[in-house]
């Protein structure tokens, strides 16, 4: 089809064609030639636009997808760490909770060691101080016994 307002400075290809945007077609090869065509223009523009914002929109939809998706990810590795560095004090409180009971066993066996010790001393003062009782008590029958012997053998001797 033939645009009789473009003149003969159209290539043939051009000329040949049909595109449904006349007026687009129109105003690309002379620009001063637009008329009440531009409003079919602009809703072909608009219909394009309209293409390029949903792309940039789904691509934002997907960028937006990916950061929550790494965001997560994220919230779960902390959660992760935070749970191992939990688990890992425990298990370190339970450790020092093992030290000081075995700790405080040591000390009880220790003083229960002491006290055994203690208690076998004084047993065994007591049993040498009852000894000595024993002997002193030997010696002065045995003192007594030599002096009413004397006083016997004096009294015969006497006689």
């Amino acid at each position: 089809m033939l645009y009789p307002t473009l003149g003969a400075d159209v290539p043939l290809s051009i000329q040949r064609e049909t595109p449904t945007d006349i007026s687009g077609a129109i105003s690309s090869v002379n620009p001063t030639c637009s008329s009440s065509s531009s409003s079919s223009s602009s809703s072909s523009s608009s219909s394009s636009n309209t293409a390029g914002l949903e792309e940039a929109t789904t691509e934002k939809q997907l960028y937006g997808v990916a950061n929550a998706a790494t965001a997560t990810a994220a919230a779960q590795t902390a959660a992760a760490q935070t749970a191992a560095a939990q688990t890992a004090a425990a298990q370190t409180q339970a450790a020092q909770t093992a030290a000081a009971q075995a700790v405080a066993a040591a000390a009880a066996a220790a003083a229960d060691g002491a006290y055994k010790f203690r208690l076998q001393q004084l047993q065994y003062q007591h049993q040498l101080k009852q000894q000595q009782q024993q002997q002193q008590q030997q010696q002065q029958q045995q003192q007594q016994q030599q002096q009413q012997q004397q006083q016997v053998h004096a009294g015969r001797r006497s006689r």
